[in-house]
């Protein structure tokens, strides 16, 4: 499957350039719950599978100077396909958001948003922004470009996580299993929500905080003296190793390091997930335009339909979820750097009540618009062109 309608999204570029997915895919659905959870002990067996049978292999192929430095990139590996596997267990959605639609919602403030008025549509998916060049994580090669969102809901407890993907030009190729040697970039966050009053802005300040709460000269904590010499006394070494040695310490410094960027891609897929949750969202289910796809269109009998789309599934084909299409057509003003003294009006969400006893909330969206001293106010979202669809 090398389709570029298809490998722009990260869970088909992911399982198309890993050899081991449909295999460890198979144990993973015999193993977890229908919600996508494990237990410690099963998920210890998945992992072992994994380095059993892929990684260590792959490893010994390699001449030993050309072995990765770091030995723990099978975690990271191994994290990103369980993201991966639950996304595929819970029905492969993606949502794929118009560059138009994303620039507004990047101008849209969520802070004000209670999380009793968002309604995920389903409990693991994907949301694809298209490569946010503005948003690198670890390098400018690996921009920001979605996300994975898991809920786990119960009756006393609401935890929603969020995963960072990034695009690269890492080759789409399960022969080449070159995620032995690269490292693909991503941030991972989980969230506990707190009671039903709690708003994003007090989520985000009691979570990620701001930046003055990070501190980036992080070290491994000081072993004490006398603890050093009790231990020498009883030939046990206490070294403290310096924080380049220490893999935590390394992670550590990756996570403060991509915060800020994380912070600002979530606010935009926070405002994703509001408009998912709007009464006024503009969703359409269909597949990638492609040839393939174009014939399900032009079929002219039921038949002829159910062939088209067997085989375009069989090459790998799902329906996507395309927001914000309308945006693409009938947007008209674009900001161009030649206006004179523009400026953009902030937009934002407005919990309106509604309901017996007005108990319950919608979302409405209060669009940006751009205003301008020498005229009046068009009243018109325009949009900014600063995502890169290209794979």
């Amino acid at each position: 499957m090398h389709r570029p309608e298809l490998l722009c999204y990260h869970p088909n570029r992911f399982i198309n350039s890993r050899d081991y997915f449909r295999t460890l895919y198979n144990y993973f659905r015999n193993l977890v719950r229908s919600d996508g959870i494990m237990s410690d002990i099963e998920f210890q067996d998945l992992l072992n599978r994994f380095m059993r049978g892929y990684w260590v292999p792959h490893l010994a192929e390699l001449p030993v100077g050309e072995r990765p430095r770091n030995t723990k990139k099978h975690g990271n590996e191994f994290d990103l396909f369980c993201h991966v596997a639950r996304f595929c267990l819970c029905g492969r959605n993606i949502f794929h958001f118009s560059p138009p639609l994303s620039s507004l919602l990047k101008l849209t403030d969520v802070e004000d948003v209670r999380w009793e008025s968002i309604k995920l549509p389903y409990s693991c998916f994907h949301i694809y922004l298209g490569a946010q060049k503005d948003w690198p994580l670890q390098g400018p090669e690996h921009s920001v470009d979605g996300a994975y969102v898991d809920e786990v809901l119960t009756p006393k407890f609401r935890g929603v996580s969020v995963l960072l993907t990034t695009h690269s030009p890492v080759t789409t190729d399960s022969s080449a299993w070159n995620y032995v040697l690269t490292q693909e970039p991503y941030y991972y966050f989980p969230f506990e929500i707190e009671g039903f009053e709690a708003t994003v802005g007090d989520t985000f300040r009691h979570t990620i905080g701001t930046d003055a709460d990070f501190d980036d000269d992080w070290s491994p904590p000081e072993i004490p003296d006398e603890a050093k010499q009790m231990a020498g006394e009883r030939g046990i070494s206490l070294g403290s190793l310096p924080r380049e040695a220490t893999a935590q310490a390394q992670k550590v410094r990756e996570n403060v390091k991509g915060l800020p960027v994380f912070r600002e891609a979530l606010k935009l897929v926070v405002n994703c997930l509001c408009y998912l949750s709007s009464p006024s969202r503009e969703v359409t289910a269909r597949y990638p335009d492609s040839a393939i796809t174009q014939a399900i269109a032009r079929a002219c009998t039921p038949l002829g339909r159910a062939r088209a789309e067997k085989r375009a599934v069989r090459d790998g084909y799902t329906l996507i979820h395309f927001c914000g299409d309308s945006l693409e057509r009938d947007v008209e003003a674009t900001p161009t750097g030649r206006e004179l003294s523009a400026h953009w009006r902030r937009g934002h969400w407005r919990n309106q009540a509604i309901g017996l006893g007005r108990s319950e909330h919608k979302l409405i969206w209060i669009r940006p618009t751009l205003v301008r001293k020498d005229k009046a106010d068009l009243g018109i979202p325009g949009h900014l062109y600063d995502v890169d669809q290209s794979t």
